[in-house]
């Protein structure tokens, strides 16, 4: 019997079409989906029941799904299981409460009620629907999903996930998130093994390209596509959706003249104007979101401001440490931080593992928002013996180059930092883990440990060594633009067990 529950089924990634190529391969006995985008109910419901991301993520169900006099209780045994998490998933759902498509309350009241109904409801329907297979379409970081993930380990259900590699617009596929490492190190080690002998280590066309970007070691090289232009801006626009109402209408009007291989004719213009409606609708409707957001954007200004105001520019001769914060809300830091999701917790650590005479460099990532950030959190961090805060305008790449090592969860800049020399301090579950450099830790003993041991035995890293992890990362990983390929032999491969 195979009963697969499908996390985060959508148009834009995880498509209808995948799932009708896998689903004619393999046998299933019963389709439960997850489904991102109530406008696409009718794309999935042929294949089973269907959920709707916007109704779980706010624990909205109908009564008769949360029937607790016919359904199993919770009890000390799922509390207890599920208690390491309450405090990533509460903050977690924490993302919606200025989410632009649906918003949830900033009560903590109205998050355990969120929690625990989503709890309730997916225990039962893993356990009524006799679920043996969990597949996530993105690494679960949205709350009710990370409930789904831990519940279906407890009941020892089969998952897997696709997350996206340290590769720009690269994906791999996982089992266990707090484990990222787990299957590019066996195709890391093995690889190590394959040219123990050799010097030589071959790289396709695109494996080049991206070796040599990071290998340069030229800034305006390096640094990844989401530091182009305003970061900031593009940052809001992706949470938010376009607020500029003719950037929006002419998007519209870009969709009618690709119908017409970008030829200007009598066809396009009066196929706009029978589209004026439309176009209208388009114009209210990003109005709407401007206004709705404006305030948001008026804060991320006066919070980036005040940063630059408490921040300073680097001293010549210091000695110190960067730690480079995430982008907040993201995965990259819940769950795969762990507990230092909240980052002022890492930069604490790290500050009473090295001593009086070494500073913490601490710079805000360029996209961060004002969702769940606040002037308190810079002021708290400052208060830090031995921390400062760098201003924004300082180069990344400078501080990387001059640092004794660097710090992050889960950041690039701890891959990065590995092409200077530099060796890297992660707190978090990643890849990067397994880089050449790196110094994954956990504990306070551990982050003494590292630092120690960076300052008396300080490793070297080889060029060997640094194309074979990318060669790793390549071949364990797939382009996002052969989705539609690799995604039904992941799911049919996951399925055949």
């Amino acid at each position: 019997m195979k009963n697969i529950l499908i996390v985060g089924a959508s148009e834009e990634f995880l498509s209808n079409a995948v799932l009708e190529q896998v689903f004619e391969n393999i046998k299933v006995n019963q389709v439960t989906l997850l489904v991102h985008h109530k406008e696409q109910a009718k794309q999935f419901e042929r294949f089973g029941k269907c959920y709707f991301r916007e109704d779980v993520a706010q624990g909205r169900y109908e009564d008769d799904m949360l029937d607790m006099q016919n359904s199993i209780p919770l009890d000390d045994v799922v509390f207890d299981y599920m208690a390491p998490y309450v405090l990533e998933i509460l903050n977690q759902q924490r993302r919606f409460e200025e989410y632009h498509a649906f918003q949830i309350s900033d009560t903590l009241e109205n998050h355990r009620i969120i929690y625990m109904r989503n709890l309730f409801f997916w225990f039962n329907l893993l356990e009524r629907e006799k679920i043996t297979h969990v597949f996530f379409s993105c690494l679960p970081h949205e709350g009710y999903d990370h409930i789904i993930y831990h519940l279906a380990k407890m009941k020892n259900i089969s998952i897997r996930m696709i997350y996206n590699s340290t590769l720009p617009r690269r994906y791999y596929e996982l089992t266990d998130y707090l484990h990222p490492e787990k299957e590019l190190g066996e195709v890391y080690h093995k690889l190590q093994e394959d040219y123990r002998d050799t010097k030589d280590i071959p790289l396709s066309q695109e494996e080049e390209k991206i070796y040599q970007k990071w290998s340069t070691l030229e800034p305006a090289k390096m640094k990844p596509w989401y530091m182009e232009g305003d970061p900031l801006k593009r940052r809001f626009e992706i949470r938010f959706g376009t607020t500029n109402i003719w950037s929006a209408v002419y998007q519209e009007i870009g969709n009618v003249y690709v119908k017409y291989n970008y030829r200007f004719c009598a066809k396009f213009v009066f196929d706009c104007i029978r589209n004026i409606p439309k176009f209208l609708k388009v114009m209210f409707k990003t109005a709407a979101r401007w206004i709705r957001t404006r305030g948001v954007w008026i804060r991320t200004k006066q919070l980036n401001q005040f940063y630059d105001e408490l921040a300073q520019m680097p001293i010549e001769g210091e000695r110190y440490i960067y730690f480079a914060l995430h982008y907040q809300p993201e995965a990259s830091s819940n769950p795969l931080g762990g507990y230092y999701f909240d980052q002022l917790l890492a930069v604490n650590l790290l500050a009473r593992s090295v001593g009086e005479d070494t500073k913490i460099y601490v710079k805000v990532h360029p996209e961060q928002l004002a969702p769940l950030r606040s002037k308190d959190y810079y002021t708290d961090m400052v208060k830090i013996p031995n921390v400062r805060l760098i201003k924004t305008k300082c180069d990344t790449y400078g501080l990387i180059r001059n640092a004794e090592a660097v710090s992050s969860l889960t950041g690039t800049v701890c891959w990065e930092a590995q092409f200077f020399g530099i060796p890297a301090i992660l707190f978090g579950h990643s890849h990067k883990n397994l880089a050449p450099l790196s110094y994954a830790v956990r504990t306070y003993e551990e982050c003494c440990d590292a630092v120690k041991e960076i300052r008396e035995h300080k490793k070297t890293v080889s060029e060997k060594e640094l194309r074979i992890f990318v060669k790793a990362m390549y071949e364990q990983s797939f382009a996002g633009e052969d989705k539609d390929i690799m995604l039904p032999q992941i799911l049919g491969a996951f399925l055949a067990n």
